[in-house]
This record gives structure tokens, sequence and C-alpha cells, in this order.
């Protein structure tokens, strides 16, 4: 008989990330105390809790997070400290509840399945050099945990859920569960409610069948004392069949799915690297943030610390693919929300901020690198950006208000507050500021390390009062500048002069403090800026722009402050309504101040509205000298642009966040909120290579202006309903570069050494255009179209449209060269040769002519010609003719009728009779000419008299009466070398006249023939 399974499936035990997955635990696993817990088979990070598995039971370390105001947040507020007000209000309540399996199996056989393809990398205190490639996996089993019973977990689709499979043989009533720590353990509604000090724990009734025919069973909750629960169902279970039960056990009403929605914390950090990578730094308290695992070397914890704020950073590549993701921390409390705690330079990335723990992962990449093992108030981690891989990481003895940077040279500065207590490592460098020791209550803190993390300088800055650290930025030159605020009258001031600002008078309430340092270390510049209410502390800022100026943007609440108006249209705001020379949390106003390399003040104004508290957020420069701010305003007016992104505040009884670009004049080119409403925007980086403006923070708008870029892109526009504010990226592009070039028009095959031209349509937002043309090729230009001269190469000619943004994609067109052929023939003809082009030539010579091919070029022909004429002329003496010519053959010919004389091939021929005679001369290459005829008379030179043939008068002067001939006769007088002199053919007459008084005096001879006979006579011509 065929057996069944009796499954209780639990849809949802607990409600994760889609990210959510068991980790098993090779040694990382440990508590606050650093004591590593080898009972822990595996664990679950979940949004309120983490998870961790043992034989016996499950214990949860549940976790809330609570604001409460109180006498340090209300001293923060007041010091207008307003991220580390929010952080002092903090709280994080914990409770441990053992989930435990009453008398189950004290060992049961724990199966691992659905293996995961990533792995996790772990860097903690108690294993600094990792315990990598940690596996991980979608489902566990506890085999047999009650007779015949397993209970399966699984992780999908975003939950945890487990399953109880009641195998035959297996008693339900075996299964019982005991919430050890709660409160109470109660049914409500057919739902099982566990009641905590924090949250109920709710179980809803599960959903049962048979495993082989999926029918349901009617099962419900059975409590017993001391928080045991089990199962019952009042239908007989067959012995024969599996049974499952799923319960669901959820914490709805506070899972906030960061995937989809809702992001708890507080500020943090943006920055790009010339590769076009985007990275953001979050200070968080949510658990299941969206993670990627690159794999390989890389740092990768999933793992949220429960204890308050964790640092966490994601990588997005030039695509906007979120490539690398992680939380980064121990298990305390960590973070970073002061301006400049990030920073990417080549291959590097940094993150620098302040921690709690005393297990903060740590990695010492060797060669004197500075290395600090024992836990302190700050941090600094290194990163390879390609791999992700940990390269270096340590503790800072220095306090708080972290900032980091790198200069071209690959040197790192980091600054910080350091009070009393703290114990930074003080290095003392040749040639620079150096002060050994704090002076007053709070001081700035300077390392410096190099390329390889070895500490080159490390130094106090400050008076005898308080100092905090708000910004810092090495410039074009590596020269570097630290913004500060400071209540000391005695800091240590610097005037350079040569129209540098410079003011060492404190007014009040903390005021601006302005240091430079150049490459050495030395003090160049030290001034204080402000007036007699609070400058700074949160959202400030100081960035470099390519002429090297400084710019610093904060916030004050003094109402008499330097200002200075650079005119061009620049922005200009003397002091906004409503200021009163207060403290934090009295109406404040924007500030920024603009200064040259040589610190000479360029640009002093307020940016604010009249009776209202407004804030600079963030600054960022362009790319051909613009300047981009991020600033909090109510009804601030925009400033379009056609095609620009321009919105306005639906709101303005409510705070909005707006997008500024300014002039290289500082004029307000354009400003647009970045959302109409419901929107809390907090950083803003430009990566300015491929022309984007990042601004970052959350939101509350479920109508957000979703835009997919596509290409993989990370991107997510599904708002979960229940979600309280979502973290957001928005990207705007700030240099547009010009669209692709139309198609190229011009020929795809031409001739080698043609010239012709290549065009494109013009693009009225393209400044010039680059052409590249084949290798041997020649011609230049500039705009949409090119005049070029082939060579013999085929190629591709391609066009890029540029402006001060960059250039387009490029257009190309593929271009066939067929090449001009040249060759040489030699030729031998008969007389006369007529070339290709049909000239006619009759003389050896060396021709050269130019033809077209079937693709249209030139093609250059040399002829080597030799034309044969044989030498047909002749020698007579007596009755012999010889041929002048030598080295050919000879035919000789009767000319009477042109026929051959057999036999007679030499080159002399003797006539036997009067005649006339010619020969036929063929060269070797089968030239062959004839001869003029040659008259043969002399065969006797007597006169063949006849009776009847009179000639007369003779000699004469060479007319002659010829007479007494037959009829039809043929009259011919040669000269004495046989050539033909004149004839008369068939006469009729009886008498006729010949004439050769034109010729020379001499003999000739009369040559009469008729039907039957031949006659000759001889001629003297006088």
């Amino acid at each position: 008989m065929k057996k069944s399974t009796f499954i209780l499936l639990f849809m949802s035990f607990l409600t994760t990330s889609a990210f959510a997955q068991f980790v098993k635990n090779e040694g990382q696993v440990t508590d606050e105390q650093g004591s590593v817990h080898p009972e822990v088979l595996f664990t679950l990070q979940s949004e309120q809790s983490r998870l961790f598995f043992e034989k016996d039971k499950i214990v949860f370390a549940l976790h809330e997070i609570v604001f409460t105001e109180n006498e340090e947040s209300k001293r923060l507020m007041n010091e207008g400290d307003l991220e580390a007000a929010k952080e002092a209000s903090l709280g994080v309540k914990t409770q441990r509840i053992d989930f435990e399996f009453v008398g189950a199996n004290q060992n049961p056989e724990i199966v691992f399945e659905k293996p995961r393809s990533e792995v996790q990398n772990f860097y903690l205190a108690h294993c600094p050099k990792g315990i990598n490639h940690v596996k991980m996996y979608d489902q566990v089993i506890y085999k047999n945990l009650y007779p015949n019973i397993d209970l399966v977990f699984k992780s999908t689709a975003g939950q945890v859920k487990y399953d109880i499979v009641v195998r035959p043989g297996g008693d339900l009533s075996d299964v019982k569960f005991r919430y050890n720590g709660a409160d109470e353990l109660d049914l409500k509604e057919d739902r099982l409610i566990a009641s905590t000090k924090l949250f109920p724990l709710v179980e809803n009734i599960p959903f049962s069948f048979w495993e082989k025919t999926e029918k349901p069973v009617d099962i419900s909750y059975k409590l017993y004392e001391d928080n045991i629960f089990g199962f019952q169902t009042e239908e007989r279970l067959s012995s024969s069949e599996t049974l499952v039960i799923d319960p669901v056990l959820s914490w709805a009403t506070l899972f906030q799915p960061t995937i989809s929605g809702s992001s708890s914390g507080i500020r943090g950090n943006v920055t790009t690297d010339e590769n076009g990578n985007f990275f953001y730094q979050i200070n968080t308290y949510v658990a299941d943030m969206p993670l990627s695992n690159p794999g390989g070397v890389a740092y990768y914890d999933p793992n949220y610390s429960g204890s308050g704020l964790d640092v966490y950073f994601g990588k997005f590549d030039v695509d906007r693919n979120l490539v690398w993701s992680t939380f980064l921390g121990g298990t305390g409390s960590q973070n970073n929300y002061y301006d400049h705690g990030i920073r990417a330079r080549g291959n590097i990335f940094y993150v620098c901020g302040q921690t709690g723990s005393t297990d903060f992962p740590t990695m010492d990449q060797g060669s004197g690198a500075f290395y600090e093992t024992t836990p302190g108030d700050g941090f600094l981690s290194k990163f390879n950006i390609t791999t992700g891989e940990m390269i270096h990481s340590t503790y800072l003895l220095s306090g708080s208000k972290f900032g980091v940077d790198v200069d071209s040279n690959g040197n790192v500065a980091v600054n910080s507050s350091a009070s009393t207590s703290d114990t930074p490592s003080v290095v003392s460098r040749a040639g620079a500021f150096n002060q050994a020791a704090t002076t007053g209550n709070s001081d700035i803190f300077v390392y410096m390390f190099d390329a390889n993390m070895v500490q080159t300088w490390g130094t106090y800055l400050g008076g005898t009062s308080y100092e905090d650290a708000m910004g810092i930025k090495f410039d074009n030159l590596n020269n570097l500048y630290l913004f500060n605020r400071t209540s000391s009258a005695d800091a240590p001031m610097v005037n350079p002069g040569g129209g540098a600002f410079y003011d060492n008078v404190y007014a009040d309430n903390q005021d601006y403090w302005l240091v430079k340092f150049d490459v050495n270390g030395s003090m160049a510049w030290s001034t204080l800026y402000g007036g007699d209410g609070l400058e700074g502390l949160s959202y400030s800022q100081v960035e470099i722009n390519d002429n090297n100026d400084v710019i610093f943007t904060s916030s004050t609440r003094s109402t008499v402050m330097p200002l200075l108006d650079p005119g061009n249209g620049a922005y200009y705001q003397t002091t906004p309504v409503g200021l009163n020379d207060g403290m934090g949390g009295s109406q404040g106003s924007g500030f920024l101040m603009r200064f040259d390399e040589n610190a000479v003040l360029l640009h002093g104004t307020y940016m604010g509205e009249d009776n209202e508290t407004n804030y600079i957020q963030g600054q960022t420069k362009g790319k051909n000298g613009e300047h981009y701010l991020l600033f909090q305003a109510k009804d601030f007016p925009i400033t379009t642009l056609t095609g620009a992104y321009n919105v306005s505040n639906a709101d303005p009884t409510k705070y909005g966040y707006m997008a500024m670009e300014m002039t290289s004049d500082f004029a307000i080119n354009w400003a647009s909120y970045v959302h109409s409403d419901s929107c809390y925007m907090e950083r803003m980086v430009s990566d300015i290579d491929n022309g984007r403006l990042y601004i970052t923070g959350t939101t509350q708008a479920t109508d957000f202006p979703y835009t997919d870029p596509g290409g993989g892109a990370y991107y997510d526009d599904q708002w979960n309903s229940g979600a309280n504010r979502a973290w957001a990226i928005m990207e705007f592009e700030i240099c547009s570069t010009p669209d692709q070039p139309s198609t190229i028009s011009g020929p795809t095959d031409i001739c080698e050494g043609e010239t012709v031209t290549y065009s494109v349509t013009n693009d009225p937002s393209a400044d010039s255009y680059t052409w590249t043309i084949p290798n041997g090729w020649t011609g230049t230009s500039t705009t949409n179209s090119i005049t070029v001269t082939a060579d013999n190469s085929s190629g591709n000619l391609t066009v890029i449209a540029n402006n001060s943004c960059g250039g387009s994609d490029q257009q190309t067109i593929s271009v066939t060269v067929n090449l001009e052929t040249s060759a040489s023939i030699t030729e031998t003809a008969c007389k006369t040769y007529t070339s290709p082009l049909g000239n006619d030539y009759t003389s050896s010579q060396v021709i050269v002519e130019v033809l077209t091919n079937v693709a249209g070029c030139d093609s250059t022909l040399t002829i080597d010609l030799t034309v044969e004429n044989p030498d047909v002329s002749t020698s007579l003496q007596d009755e012999t003719i010889t041929a002048n010519a030598t080295g050919v053959t000879y035919q000789w010919l009767n000319c009477e009728g042109n026929t051959v004389i057999s036999g007679e091939t030499n080159q002399s021929f003797t006539a036997t009779q009067n005649g006339s005679y010619a020969v036929v001369i063929t060269t070797p290459n089968g030239c062959a000419d004839t001869s003029d005829c040659v008259a043969i008379t002399t065969v006797s030179l007597e006169d063949q008299d006849k009776e009847s043939l009179i000639v007369y008068p003779n000699p004469s002067e060479g007319i002659y009466t010829v007479s007494g001939y037959d009829a039809n006769a043929t009259l011919y007088v040669f000269d004495a070398n046989g050539k033909l002199i004149t004839s008369q053919e068939k006469l009729t007459d009886s008498k006729t006249i010949i004439d050769v008084s034109k010729e020379t005096p001499g003999i000739y001879f009369l040559e009469i023939h008729t039907d039957s006979e031949i006659v000759h006579k001889k001629l003297t011509k006088l």
C-alpha cells in the first residue's frame, strides 16, 4: 500500500526581503562580547530581528527603533547639529525570545538544501583575515525533530516559511513549541498571539493538507501552560499518509521592506568616481536594504547590527546597475551623517565614520600601514572598487564628525572633532603645522596617510574652547582645506596677505573657521568668518571648482555677515528678514562663500527666504564652470529652462528641495524643485564625465516621477502602501551632448587618389565636429562636412558632434577604395598596332594609356610595343631581283595573276622570261609583306621585232607613237630598274601615244601584251 504525508504548511513564518537566506555558521557568529557561538547552526536576518537557529530552538533577537527627545538631543539641536540631535533621540529596545522545540530530538539531522550561487565574506574583530566563502541556502530541514516528523524552513519570494511534515507513524500531538520570554500566549479569533515587550508575534491558523492528494485537513492551535502551544485536529489521521501543516507568523504592521517602500535612517553620503560609478552610503536602522553580492573577494555583510544605526553603502555602475551593496559594521551602532564621509579616487573607495562596535571589521594591508585594533570612536575602511575587496580597515581614536578626502597622489586626509578623552595618533611632520595636544574642550584632529595607508601626519588644531569639523577637501594643486566652526577666540590664525580675506576677531555663538594647508602641511591661511549668531554645523560642505576656487556652503543665524556681490548677474542676497543672531532652532539661512586660490573673497551671500529656515543641503561642481546647489525652501522662485525639468513646490507652506544650476559667474541659470511635494532630499553629487547630477534622499510621494533609463538599471516603481518613507535616487542630465549625427552622406565606393566630400546634417547644439578618416587619407574639418583624398586603404570614416559637454555617439560610414591598377605588357604588331583605347601605332615605342576599370577607377597600362615593318625593298641586276631584307623567309610571286612561283624561296630570284615579279617577306614573328612588282624586260635585250609594230620617233624627247599591235593589247613602260612608269590597257585603236617626257633621259622598255604574245621594244629618251 502506498503511503502519504500530512503537511502543516506555514505560509509565512517570517516576512523578509527578497535577499533573505539561511547563512551557515562557519565561525562568524559572535555575541556583543566577541565570543563565538558554535552551537548556532545558521542565521537569518529579518526586519525586526535576527534569528539564530540551534538544534533545540530558534533564538529571536528582537529590536525596535524609537525616538525620544532628551537633554542631549535638545543641546545638539541648539548647536545646529540636526542629524546628531536626531541620533541622540534614537533608542533601540531589544528583547530575546527563544522559540523552543519542546520534547524534541536533541540531535536531529540538519540537512542544507538548495544552495545559493552567492557566498558571504566576513571580516570581523575576531577574524580580521576574514571567514570567506560562507555558503547560503534557501532550504534547511530538521530531520526527525520528532519521531517521523520533519521541520522544514524555506526562503522563497521574499518570505521565510516553515512546514511541519508529519510522515506515516508520526504523532501530531508530539509537536510542541514554547515562546520562552514572551509575556503571554493567547488565542484570539483563530490567531496565536505571543505578547512581547516590543510588539506582538502573530500566527494565523495554519493551512494543512495531505501531501499526496492535497486534500485540506482542519487543524487548530492547542495551548498548554508555560507559553507552550501545539496542534490538534478532530479528524482521524491516517497511519499511512503524510500531513503538511503551514501556520503563518508575521509582523506586517511593523515591516517596512526597503525594496519597495519604507526607509528609516539618517542622511548619508554620495560620491562618484572617474569610471562613472555612483556610490550611495546610508545610515540606516532597516535590516533588509537591497543587497548585492558581486562574489569573489568582495566584502559582503548582509546583516544589520540591530543596535541602532548601521552604515550601508551601494555601488551603481555607469549603467546604474546595483553591482555591490553591503552593510559595514559590528554589533554596535555605526554611522557617518556628516558631509564628506565617503570618497573614491582611482580604483580605491574609502568610507569613514563613527562606530560604537567593539567588533568592527578590521583588516591590515601591512607594509607599515596605520592599523589600530583598539576599539575607538571612529573607523576608516579602504576597498578595491573593481573587486569590492576590503584592502584595509582600522579604528580611529579621534572622536566624531569624520570626513575624508584623497589627493591626486593618493594621499588620504581624515578630519574629525576630538575631545580631551580621545587619543588619536599624533605624528609630527617637518615643516608642517603641528599641535601635539588638545588645547580646549574639543579640537579638530587631522590624519594624513600616504597611498599605502602609512601615517605621515597627525595633528590637533584648535583654540581653548570648542571646534567642530564640518568639511575637508583637497584643491587641484593638492592643498588641503578644512571647513570648521569654532567658539575659540584664540584659534591659530594666518594672514597670507595679497588681498586674502582675513578676520581674526571672534564674534559670538560659533564662527566659521576656514583653514588652508599647503602640500607640505604648513598652515597657509586661517581666518574666522561670521557674525553674532550660530554658524554651521549641519549641511556644511566645501568644494573646489576647475578654476581652483574654493566654495563653502553652510547655514547661519547671524544678521550681519561679510557680504560681497561679484556682479555679472551673480546671485546676491542681503540679510533675510527673521534672523535674530540666535542659536540652533531659531530661524536660519543658507550661506555661500567663494574664494580664489589666493584666499581672496569673490562672493559672499545669504541664500534664504524671509521668516523661514533655509539650508543649502549640498553642492557640487559642473563640467564647464557651472556649480550646483541643493536647497531647502518653501517658496523660493524657480528658474525654468526650455526642455529642462521644471517643477514648482505644490505646497509653499511646506519645505521642498530645489536643484539649482549656477553659471560660472554664480548666476542662477536653472532652479527647480526636485518634486512637487513630500520629499526630503539630502545629498547631491555630479558625474561630470557623463553629464549627470545625482540627488538622493527620501520621499513619501506615491506619485514620484519614476524614470527607468533601461540598460539593466536598478529600478523600483512599486510603492508599498504600508511604507512610511522610501529612499530615492534622482539623476538629472546636466550637460547634454549632441545627438548622434545623421547618416553620413557620400559615396561608399571610391577610387584610389579620388577627392570626395562627406557630410552630415548640421546640429545646432554642436559647436564642432570631429572627423576621423582611414590611415593614409588626407583631409581635415571641424564642420559638418569634410573633403578628403583617399589613398589605397579602405576603412571607416567617422564623425562625432561636440559641444562643451562632450562628444556624441559617433556616426560611421564604411568606404571601399577601389585601387588604381597598374600593368605593363609587351606587344609585337605587324605594321600597325591598335591600342586598348583605339589608337593606331605604326612604329615601335613605349605607350602609356590610362583606362577605366569596372569600378570606374583609373588603370594605367604601359605597353612596350614592337611594330614590325618588313623591308620589302629589292635590287635588280639584269634579270635577277634580290630582296634586301635578311633573317626572314621569302616567297617569290609572278605579279601576273599574283601566283606563287614554286620553289622560289631564296633571297634572290632570276627571271627566265620577261615579266613582273614580287617577293613576300615573312619575319620570324610571322609578319608578312609583299614588295612592289619588278618588271623584267631584259630576258633578251634585243627587240622582239614584229613587222607590223612601229615605234617612232625613237630616240625622242619622250613622246612616242606606237602602232601595228593587235586589238586589246596592253602596253607597259618600265625604266632600267624595272619600275613601271606608265601603262595603257585594252587598247582598241591600232595606234597610241606614249608620253615619258617628264622622266629622266635614259633607256626605257616598252612591253606590249596581246592575247597571243608579248613584244618588247627599247625606248631611248634624249
